[in-house]
């Protein structure tokens, strides 16, 4: 939309639909590849995605990943068009791009570069852990609502 208002610069001329798709898949600079040397055989592209799930796990803990899975099967249930949308999102700019960047991840310059793309899939996670803690607070109370309509007594030890 930017370059309707024809800046100075202005690579690729996306007002047409080809130089669009030239810009998107950086036609002209080859294929996307974050070096000479990187990405170039699958092997080191999958040790990117478990890179990036280990990220995950780090990150987030396992509490924070059961917290997301809480929420999506939560989302599934209820608004299957956010969880198709949201879901999809996290695929194509979490796992799905790294695949496709093959960033190399041996020395911290490099990790630091292929982490700055992290920060997508993340805020798109923390959605999901925001709806597993809403969906995991109402199951507690439902459950502790149960409890007491059946004068059901436990002792304060095992509440906290």
């Amino acid at each position: 939309m930017a370059s309707w208002t024809d800046p100075i610069i202005n690579w690729e001329n996306p007002h047409a639909f080809a130089g669009f798709i030239r810009l998107v898949t950086r036609a002209a600079y080859g294929t996307f590849r974050s070096g000479k040397a990187f990405g170039l055989q699958h092997f080191d592209r999958l040790l990117q995605f478990k890179l990036f799930c280990e990220s995950l796990v780090i990150d987030t803990t396992k509490a924070g990943l059961f917290l997301g899975g809480l929420g999506l099967v939560s989302l599934l249930r209820k608004q299957r068009r956010y969880f198709w949308f949201l879901s999809l999102c996290f695929f194509t700019s979490g796992p799905l791009f790294v695949f496709y960047a093959g960033f190399p991840a041996f020395l911290n310059f490099y990790l630091g570069t292929s982490e700055r793309f992290l920060l997508l899939p993340y805020l798109i996670l923390y959605i999901f852990i925001g709806l597993g803690i809403t969906e995991a607070s109402r199951l507690v109370n439902s459950f502790l609502s149960t409890l007491l309509k059946r004068n059901i007594r436990i002792p304060v030890e095992f509440i906290f």
